[in-house]
């Protein structure tokens, strides 16, 4: 065989090496990407749950609110029901932000004297 013919397939055999390699870290490269953007609409979806506990308790301190309804935050939203038995108040507070959802359960005890708030709880529940 001659030189050149020996180069030939030696050159294209690196070629397809060089582009399996390209297509590997493309392929592992827009993996990682989705997985930092599902973790950023999990955190907003949080903070979205955690905007509609505090939006709870405030309404709770000044009208003694029950029922549900939807906290509008830009892109995210905080979708919230509050029911009452004897003084507690148990709030659920579900945040979405794009396809990212997390749930938060708070109980508040209210003073029927003084009509002071304390939270007793606040956990994630899981979806």
């Amino acid at each position: 065989m001659t030189r050149g013919a020996v180069l030939l397939p030696t050159i294209i055999t690196i070629g397809f090496l060089m582009v399996g390699v390209g297509l590997a870290g493309s392929v592992i490269l827009i993996a990682l990407n989705r997985s930092n953007y599902n973790i950023r609409l999990s955190t907003a979806a949080l903070a979205a749950a955690r905007a509609g506990i505090d939006d709870a308790y405030l309404r709770i301190l000044r009208t003694n609110y029950t029922g549900n309804y939807i906290l509008s935050l830009g892109e995210r939203r905080a979708e919230v029901s509050v029911a009452e038995l004897n003084n507690k108040y148990t709030v659920n507070s579900l945040g979405v932000a794009g396809r990212g959802l997390r749930k938060l359960q708070a109980i508040l005890d209210v003073d029927s004297r003084t009509h002071e708030v304390k939270l007793q709880t606040l956990n994630e529940v899981e979806l």
